[in-house]
């Protein structure tokens, strides 16, 4: 699976973001046989997170219609505002391939929502942890690190990518 850069704005505590939209968001599951529904939606939300540098359509949709992946996405109305992906990973650990906010978007706790839904469906099937590559460069490993806090169980070293240097970090999905 390809590494990915994750945007350091989607976890960013911006109040000038939250002051426009007070919405609560909710997620919910994308299901392999959604794609031609949601696919402009989440191929808008991947472009435009990641600055035309992220998946590919047929890459996006091979990891969505996986029947093993796990899909959420997050609308406001009927537009696509953020999703995440994540795929198994072993027995009890799933690795998150992307997870992004529009632009527009960022800072109003669209990537808490997502995370949260993700887990929550993770730990209901069994799994113990997640694991993903990020961006070391712009800061958001180490914001991962400071939320996640003791339930961070490994957090690698610096690694080249073709988005930056990386950190693999995984997490505990539980506190016990």
């Amino acid at each position: 699976m390809p590494e990915k850069f994750y945007n350091v704005d989607n976890i960013q505590d911006d109040a000038s973001n939250r002051e426009k939209s007070p919405t609560t968001y909710s997620s919910e599951i994308v299901r392999p046989e959604d794609w031609d529904k949601y696919k402009t939606g989440l191929m808008e939300v991947e472009i435009e997170a990641f600055s035309g540098t992220g998946f590919s359509e047929d890459l996006l949709r091979n990891l969505v219609q996986d029947e093993n992946n796990f899909t959420f996405m997050v609308k406001e109305g009927d537009k696509v505002v953020g999703y995440v992906n994540a795929t198994p990973h072993g027995e009890d650990k799933a690795y998150i391939t992307s997870i992004a906010v529009l632009p527009s978007h960022q800072g109003r706790g669209i990537v808490g929502t997502l995370s949260s839904a993700l887990e929550q469906e993770l730990v209901r099937q069994g799994y113990l942890r997640t694991c993903e590559d990020a961006n070391d460069d712009n800061g958001y490993a180490d914001k991962i690190k400071r939320h996640y806090g003791n339930r961070v169980v490994v957090y690698g070293e610096p690694h080249p990518s073709p988005w930056g240097n990386q950190r693999y970090i995984e997490i505990r999905l539980t506190d016990q």
